[in-house]
């Protein structure tokens, strides 16, 4: 990697279950090691935000379950959360 100009991380989205950032650098390489650096550089931002003790966000799910095996089913006033 070329160190000037820096390299740069550039958010992009925040959404839900994603962080979107960005991250640019500069090299002097050929087309056959454009693959292997990304690699690189994907693999060293895994281990620095691991060290930084950053979580990678993922999808939640809320699963609520009524009970409907009482006298009152249909009975909205009556029936109560489980």
């Amino acid at each position: 990697m070329i160190a000037d100009p820096a390299p740069e991380t550039i958010p992009v989205t925040q959404d839900d279950s994603a962080n979107t950032i960005r991250l640019r650098w500069w090299n002097k390489s050929s087309k056959v090691d454009r693959i292997r650096i990304r690699g690189d550089v994907i693999q060293e931002t895994c281990i620095a935000l691991d060290k930084a003790s950053i979580g990678l966000p993922y999808p939640t799910q809320v699963h609520l379950f009524h009970d409907k095996t009482e006298a009152s089913d249909g009975m909205r006033s009556r029936q109560r959360e489980v």
